[in-house]
Order: structure tokens, then C-alpha cells, then sequence
């Protein structure tokens, strides 16, 4: 019976040997696939992370390319903007249109409606009607600016630069109902640009 027992006993031995050996696999095979689970969620945090600085890159590129096109607009509209302001043709017009209503208003005006009051007993607007159809006599550039006292002296040189002072005028029509600011203007221009 001892034998039996030790027989047993290795057997049980063996057993318990062999089902170590197990629980060791079974350790081991848990183990490894702990082992490959923390690879995997490793990967996939690393595949997240690389897709969400995929996705910030995205933004990032879009943001720059947006900024870049609407700063390219701005630069086309400023600088046509800027071109229509600087341009020598335009600084001329406008310029001789100021200067042409400063005469017509502020001097010629003036002095023609008290020559009308003092020596007849016309109004302005009778005596200006007779200009309405045929203008003014022609106002040279030269004249324009020599007007008043020289009060435009220092647009001289840009528009003499340009315009030629002589052959450069305007013709000025009363309109009704003849006050100082009811008239049109011809401009006849004599530049280059």
C-alpha cells in the first residue's frame, strides 16, 4: 500500500507538476497577451495621436492657405485703390476741378454780381442768363492759377508738369437759378501722363 500511495503520490506530484506547468503557460499566455493588449492600445493611442496631429496639420495648412488668399485680396484691392488715388491723371482733374470752383465761386462770382448790382438795374440771373447757352469766355490754365493773388501757386508746378497752361481750359455755363454753386463746366484738357 505504500507503494500504491507513493505511486499515487508521484502521480499526483506529476500532476501537480504538469498542472503547474500549465498555470505557468497559462501565466505566460496571460501575461503575453496583457503584453500584446498594452502593444495595442500603445499603437492605437499612437495612431490616435497621429491622427489628431493629422487633423491639427489640416487645420493649421487650411488656416495659412485661407490667411494667405485673403491677405493676397486685400493687397489686389489696395493697391487699385491706391493706383486710382496716385494716379497722375486723376490728382490733375480733380485738382483743376477745385481750383476751377473756387474761381467761379469765390471770385469771378463775387465780382461779376456786384459790377451787375452797382451799374444796372438787371438782377444776376437776368444778366447771367445770357450766358447759359454760350458760357463764359474761356479760362486758360495759366489764369486759374494766377487768379486772386496767386492763390494757387503751389498746384503750379504739379500741373504745369503735366498740362499745358495755355492750351488747358475751361468754359463755364451759369445754369438757373444762377446762384454762386448753379453752373456746369467743360474741361478741355492739354496733358500728358
Amino acid at each position: 500500500m505504500v507503494v500504491a500511495r507513493t505511486k499515487k503520490s508521484t502521480k499526483s506530484t506529476r500532476t501537480n507538476a504538469s498542472s503547474g506547468r500549465t498555470s505557468r503557460k497559462a501565466n505566460t499566455k496571460a501575461s503575453s497577451a496583457k503584453v500584446h493588449n498594452s502593444k495595442t492600445r500603445a499603437q492605437s493611442s499612437r495612431l490616435a495621436r497621429s491622427k489628431n496631429f493629422s487633423r491639427k496639420s489640416f487645420r493649421i495648412t487650411r488656416n495659412i492657405v485661407i490667411t494667405v488668399i485673403v491677405l493676397a485680396m486685400i493687397i489686389v484691392v489696395l493697391s487699385v485703390f491706391f493706383s486710382h488715388i496716385t494716379n497722375p491723371e486723376n490728382i490733375v482733374h480733380r485738382k483743376i476741378e477745385e481750383i476751377t470752383a473756387d474761381y467761379y465761386e469765390n471770385y469771378w462770382y463775387d465780382i461779376y454780381s456786384k459790377a451787375v448790382e452797382e451799374s444796372s438795374d438787371k438782377t444776376i440771373a437776368d444778366s447771367l442768363s445770357h450766358y447759359s447757352e454760350k458760357g463764359l469766355n474761356k479760362v486758360t490754365l495759366r489764369t486759374l492759377l494766377l487768379f486772386d493773388g496767386e492763390r494757387n501757386a503751389s498746384s503750379a508746378s504739379t500741373l504745369t508738369h503735366y498740362c499745358d497752361e495755355n492750351d488747358t481750359f475751361v468754359k463755364i455755363y451759369p445754369t438757373a437759378p444762377y446762384g454762386k454753386k448753379d453752373y456746369r463746366v467743360e474741361y478741355n484738357y492739354s496733358c500728358i501722363f
